[in-house]
């Protein structure tokens, strides 16, 4: 017998993605992700929303470090030498990496068992995919 939701459930779903739709971007506020998974640009793998600012608490056990893997990355490029959309992971106060354009697949080693992944995307963005990446912990 196939799953079936509930229908307060699925209402709930279906308001939590309109919500998702509308802000692009989990709040200020958001749940700190835990041990591994998924994070991706507003709408990927279609276009990002300009003006966004996306943050992502991510967490390992104490004893790990955090390895991304950078899967899929288009933004736009550098305009007058400077990125206006850019993917930025910080841990400890300190900027680990910090890139725009287009990359091709990429691990990144963050020496930390917490970071901060930041999505920016400027007013005058021309916006692309945007990206795809994977989080662990690592021994």
């Amino acid at each position: 017998m196939p799953f079936k939701l509930c229908d307060t459930c699925t209402l709930l779903l279906l308001t939590s993605l309109v919500l998702l739709i509308q802000n692009g971007c989990p709040g200020s506020q958001s749940p700190v992700l835990y041990d591994h998974g998924y994070i991706s640009s507003p709408n990927y793998p279609d276009k990002y929303y300009m003006d966004a600012i996306c943050r992502w608490s991510i967490s390992v056990q104490t004893w790990q470090t955090i390895r991304l893997t950078l899967f899929d990355f288009e933004l736009d490029v550098k305009r007058g030498g400077q990125c206006h959309d850019f993917l930025e992971v910080i841990y400890s106060s300190n900027d680990h990496f910090k890139e725009c354009g287009a990359l091709g697949k990429q691990i990144i080693e963050v020496m930390s068992s917490a970071a901060l992944v930041l999505f920016t995307a400027g007013l005058t963005s021309l916006t692309q995919r945007g990206f795809l990446l994977y989080f662990e912990g690592e021994l």
